[in-house]
């Protein structure tokens, strides 16, 4: 006991040698002020990956046509496959600090989500610094558009893409088209959607009380999806202009044929 007190009391004196050291420098001596440092602004996908292949505004709107898998699908498959190298460790019942499988598998897969959520996020930013990311607050029921899973290549992402638009929706022309992706719900960001999810998020949007904020990024050909899903709904509307009218055509040769019929039989009945 007494052993440890001293050794308490030996490491208290370390730092009046330190001043005495001190007291050699010179007193005139004005101190060094430490240099102030300018908060760095973090790097973005597009400072980090766009301005590597000197792509144009334009351009990175048109990314998946230029590169491929963008920088967002790049990212996301690396966390995946960092996420699967992880999971050796879960096959041992215990790591070397003590965690059990179950432990370590819920951190890796918090450590991924919240990792994917920032990456989702800062996707977000850089969009919306192009001007292609827009919010609109529904107070309606019914929303006026239809949503479908979609998936950039064989092992791009997975995300909520707008297949069509209806006339009776708030956002329709615009700003809402086809090929648009929903990324956000009142704000929370969607984590990776997937086929086994996708109706219950359906039904969350649904049940959703009004107002209701839903975030957006514009599609990569949206005009033209919008043009054509014009044509075929024009399409649709003259089909049934003409089927209307062969319909009324047939009513209306049954009809003179019936009355053909009953004058027929008039002229026939004896007096």
């Amino acid at each position: 006991m007494f052993g440890r007190s001293k050794s308490r009391t030996g490491a208290s004196r370390s730092p009046m040698k330190s001043s005495s050291r001190s007291s050699s420098r010179d007193e005139n001596t004005a101190p060094t002020a430490r240099p102030q440092l300018s908060p760095q602004k973090r790097a973005s996908l597009k400072d980090i990956y766009y301005e590597e292949h000197k792509l144009t505004d334009d351009e990175i709107k048109k990314r998946h046509e230029r590169l491929g898998y963008d920088p967002l699908d790049k990212l996301i498959q690396s966390e995946r496959i960092a996420l699967n190298e992880k999971k050796s460790a879960w096959t041992s019942k215990r790591d070397r600090v003590g965690k059990t499988q179950k432990q370590l598998e819920e951190m890796h897969k918090k450590e991924y989500r919240d990792r994917v959520r920032t990456l989702l996020r800062e996707h977000i930013e850089t969009m919306a610094e192009l001007g292609i990311v827009f919010h609109h607050t529904f107070r309606k029921d019914r929303l006026g558009f239809q949503i479908l899973i979609a998936r950039y290549g064989e092992e791009g992402r997975e995300y909520i893409h707008v297949e069509e638009t209806m006339p009776h929706s708030e956002v329709w022309p615009g700003p809402l088209k086809p090929t648009d992706e929903l990324i956000a719900v009142n704000g929370k960001v969607i984590m990776e959607p997937s086929q086994d999810r996708f109706k219950d998020l359906q039904k969350a949007i649904l049940r959703c009380p009004r107002p209701l904020k839903l975030t957006f990024i514009h599609g990569e050909r949206r005009d033209e999806a919008f043009a054509e899903q014009e044509e075929r709904r024009a399409m649709r509307g003259e089909d049934k202009v003409v089927r209307t009218s062969v319909l009324d055509a047939r009513a209306a040769c049954l009809a003179a044929a019936r009355a053909a019929a009953a004058a027929a039989a008039n002229c026939e009945t004896p007096a």
